[in-house]
């Protein structure tokens, strides 16, 4: 599914304003009607108010959506696209020289280099909660030798000693 993902994407990602207003425009006037709105409808409504006429809006559709509880996480490899919407999270990267964005933005947009360089693998993300390691750690680890990350909470009052780990590390 490679090339019709990718097909798919480069045709709606640069599709003329004119068009993906229109479109927008139907999609939006049938979630109105819509009594009931999915997790998926509520992100879009959502999307379509913050960024009107950005072809992004599109995105949530073929990508993978995600809500995840506190302590969720997940993997995903370099060139996979991924957005982040509300919430407080972490965000780990291995060593990147780039960050290329195609919508929902008002930074700067590079498509043609985005749309070339995804992967448009098919899968789900393996959504993991870490490894308790004692009653205040729980160490989360990505399948990538770049890093691990250790959650560490401690109620008021008490005291925790870390562990030394061979590796730089950020507290």
């Amino acid at each position: 599914p490679k090339p019709i993902l990718k097909t798919m994407f480069h045709t709606y990602i640069t599709a003329d304003e004119i068009k993906v207003k229109n479109n927008l425009d139907k999609l939006n006037s049938r979630l109105a009607e819509k009594e009931d709105h999915t997790d998926l409808d509520k992100l879009i409504i959502k999307l379509a108010k913050q960024f009107p006429g950005d072809a992004g809006i599109f995105a949530p559709i073929i990508f993978n959506y995600l809500t995840l509880k506190t302590g969720a996480a997940f993997y995903i490899g370099a060139n996979e696209p991924h957005a982040y919407i509300q919430g407080d999270i972490l965000e780990c990267m291995a060593c990147s020289d780039n960050v290329v964005r195609a919508g929902l933005t008002p930074k700067l947009k590079d498509v043609a280099t985005l749309v070339k360089m995804l992967t448009y693998k098919c899968t789900t993300p393996k959504v993991t909660r870490g490894e308790r390691k004692d009653n205040c750690c729980t160490l989360y680890v990505p399948p990538v030798k770049d890093f691990a990350m250790e959650i560490v909470e401690v109620d008021p009052g008490e005291s925790y000693e870390l562990q030394d780990v061979r590796s730089p590390s950020v507290i």
